[in-house]
């Protein structure tokens, strides 16, 4: 329940020393831990407060569909060269804690032998990426894009699978595309009342 520095000394122009000890609590909460004044060099007691929150508990699922093909449109359409694909990255926070401000970011490798569309799908924002977020709770998180260029929305386009190599794609299909990275902004709320949070991302691809 407490730890005690026994004969300490600083030396003569030293001006501090550091203990440093790790602690965990069983329980959300806010702990407030005290240096009492056991020396007549010691003018004040020394206060540092802990906040213990609770977690969020991320579940990240993706879904895919053919939208339409070359020879059905889009009636029962079937995953041949020359299809359209949709993919549907969910994330969900089912815990009783929030998630950082800003900290949401999702990479994904477009899949081999197909093309990103980086056109305009029609949701809004407009733009090549359809969010779109719970309202009951609302995730919290929102999402922006300026053009397929810029450095400071929330879409990253990459050259490699490891979204390590930034380019700028052509519409409306770029074969120099291969990582995506998506960065909505906010703080993802928690789950609450039996509902948990929500936010969808959509893009398509066109298979070789």
């Amino acid at each position: 329940s407490s730890i005690k520095l026994v004969s300490g000394t600083l030396a003569l122009g030293q001006t501090n020393c550091a203990i440093t000890v790790n602690v965990t609590s069983a329980a959300t909460g806010t702990y407030n831990n005290v240096v009492a004044n056991v020396s007549a060099n010691l003018t004040n007691n020394a206060n540092a407060t802990l906040t213990v929150a609770n977690l969020p508990s991320l579940l990240f699922l993706k879904t895919v569909r053919v939208v339409s093909d070359p020879v059905n449109n889009g009636t029962n359409p079937k995953n041949i060269p020359g299809s359209i694909v949709e993919y549907t990255l969910i994330l969900t926070n089912s815990g009783a804690g929030t998630v950082t401000l800003d900290t949401v970011v999702i990479t994904d490798p477009i899949p081999a032998n197909t093309d990103l569309f980086v056109g305009d799908l029609g949701a809004s924002p407009a733009g090549p990426i359809a969010f779109v977020s719970s309202t009951s709770p609302p995730s919290g998180l929102n999402f922006t894009f300026a053009s397929l260029g810029s450095a400071t929305d929330d879409i990253g386009f990459f050259s490699d699978p490891g979204c390590s190599n930034a380019v700028t794609p052509t519409p409306p299909y770029d074969i120099s595309v291969r990582c995506i990275r998506l960065n909505p902004k906010g703080t993802m709320a928690a789950a609450s009342g039996g509902n948990n949070p929500f936010i969808d991302l959509r893009f398509r691809v066109r298979v070789r």
